[in-house]
């Protein structure tokens, strides 16, 4: 199988706040793991975005932070 975004917590995928990231579930039970830095005292919004809005096939997009 091959992957795109690792899967681990030592990940070197890193995201700036501000920008979007595109990606593929590249096999059934694919995890990619992110990472980002924050800034106190500020609010974020983050979102997983598929099918239902017209983004993508996936239908069951889930996001934990």
């Amino acid at each position: 199988n091959s992957d795109d975004i690792s899967d681990n917590f030592t990940t070197t995928n890193s995201i700036a706040p501000g920008s979007s990231l595109n990606t593929a579930i590249d096999f059934e039970g694919d995890v990619d793991l992110v990472s980002f830095t924050v800034e106190a005292n500020t609010s974020y919004v983050l979102d997983a975005l598929g099918a239902g809005a017209n983004s993508g096939s996936l239908a069951n997009s889930h996001l934990i932070v």
